[in-house]
């Protein structure tokens, strides 16, 4: 199954950018952990509402949804419908997920704030909202039945797409992004606090219970993906300093694939190893496998391989470019809330 990397309208976390700025002082004293707590049940329940297609409409909350096929591969763009202007510091609404085939989409109105309208559109146009205690995350599950959400608190939430009915599973707290694994697991990061994380642990979630399992790497964990030998690309602050990227192996073994230097951040990982990073106020990097030394591909942030691994779609003046690996420009996107989807019957070869 193509892995998604929703880089347009979904703003970096909290943690990731702050921990450029920040390195800990101690991870001797990092947690360890056995299994997440046993799940709880939100308290009381948030009340949800479901806008049948023309209901949706003339609510004004429906999302125009747009695909285009670029070098072999499809983005969506959704055109979000306008919300209440953002308090400061906010970013306004946002694209957090989409399935696949681009047929379902979750947006919110308020990333990263301690209350947020969630929206979830099913591929008929109706509409699922529910009032939500923030939200930093989210993922649907392969078949869009399901959204993981995780909250401004760090708990995890599991929602039914169609109702927007659902309960924390894992109180955590985590910290975006969510991974979805082949075999439907998901790949989370658990934090010391969301506050100030000292620590971040990489952690397998049973996507029905909420139970984790903790997964090798150093430091200060920042994202994992999966690599095409089923193993996995940790990117982590260790100690000492820096950005690297690490082979998880399935036995838990880890090997060096590349450090990044200090000022790497929104690092993304193809299949085949190579990665693409931002560097702070310099633009985006590319560092192919087995190469020495990265290459600049020109201005912008928040790099995402397309399914194949060949293109890149980068976030530019609030809008989105897709590139080349060479740095070549190949389309450009009129909104920054875009994303890959799988490559469906529409693409080209």
């Amino acid at each position: 199954m193509p892995v998604r990397r929703l880089t347009r309208g979904t703003p970096p976390t909290r943690s990731r950018r702050a921990a450029q700025r920040f390195v800990p002082v101690c991870l001797a004293a990092a947690f360890a952990f056995a299994t997440l707590a046993a799940p709880t049940t939100a308290d009381p329940p948030a009340p949800a509402h479901v806008f049948a297609p023309d209901g949706a409409q003339r609510a004004g909350i429906r999302a125009g949804l747009s695909r285009r096929a670029v070098g072999g591969q499809v983005v969506l763009e959704a055109q979000l419908p306008a919300s209440p202007p953002a308090a400061p510091g906010q970013d306004g609404l946002r694209l957090l997920a989409t399935t696949d085939h681009g047929e379902q989409i979750a947006s919110v109105d308020r990333v990263g704030s301690l209350s947020a309208s969630l929206r979830i559109q099913s591929p008929d146009g109706a509409v699922a909202t529910r009032q939500m205690p923030g939200a930093v995350a989210a993922e649907f599950t392969a078949d869009g039945s399901f959204l993981f959400v995780v909250d401004t608190s760090g708990a995890l939430w599991r929602l039914a797409s169609a109702t927007a009915d659902g309960a924390i599973i894992a109180p955590g707290p985590f910290d975006g992004p969510i991974r979805l694994e082949p075999n439907g697991t998901l790949l989370l990061r658990r934090v010391s606090s969301v506050e100030a994380p000292f620590s971040a642990q990489l952690m397998r979630v049973d996507p029905l219970t909420g139970a984790g399992t903790p997964l090798g790497g150093d430091g200060l964990v920042y994202s994992a993906h999966p690599l095409s030998d089923g193993s996995l690309a940790v990117v982590a602050h260790p100690i000492g300093g820096g950005t690297s990227v690490r082979r998880l192996g399935v036995d838990g073994s880890t090997t060096p694939i590349a450090d990044l230097g200090p000022a790497a951040i929104d690092v993304d990982v193809a299949a085949d190893t190579t990665i693409a990073y931002e560097e702070v106020g310099d633009g985006i990097y590319l560092l192919k496998a087995g190469a020495a030394k990265a290459e600049r591909l020109g201005r912008g942030r928040a790099p995402s391989f397309s399914p194949n691994g060949r293109e890149l779609l980068v976030r530019r003046d609030g809008a989105a470019s897709v590139l080349d690996l060479d740095g070549s420009v190949l389309a450009e996107i009129d909104s920054a809330d875009a994303s890959w989807i799988a490559c469906g019957e529409e693409c080209g070869s």
